[in-house]
């Protein structure tokens, strides 16, 4: 569930050209981020918890890769 003021809408339409341009790829980064990430008040702060979850992610893809290689 994602807080209404925290998502950011696209002002650009849904076209092909448009998915290569940066803003729109920030845009749908930051919606992906989790909710408890986005509402954080400082920089600082804001800079741990994205670490933290990306190399959480990054960890967590490689050892459930890595467990399905040893179930094969």
């Amino acid at each position: 569930m994602t807080a209404p003021s925290l998502v950011i809408q696209s002002r650009y339409p849904r076209q092909h050209w448009v998915i290569a341009l940066f803003t729109y790829a920030a845009l749908k980064l930051w919606n992906a981020l989790p909710l408890a990430i986005r509402s954080v008040n400082t920089v600082t702060d804001f800079k741990g918890k994205l670490k933290t979850y990306l190399f959480s992610n990054a960890f967590l893809l490689k050892s459930e890769s890595y467990c399905n290689f040893l179930e094969f």
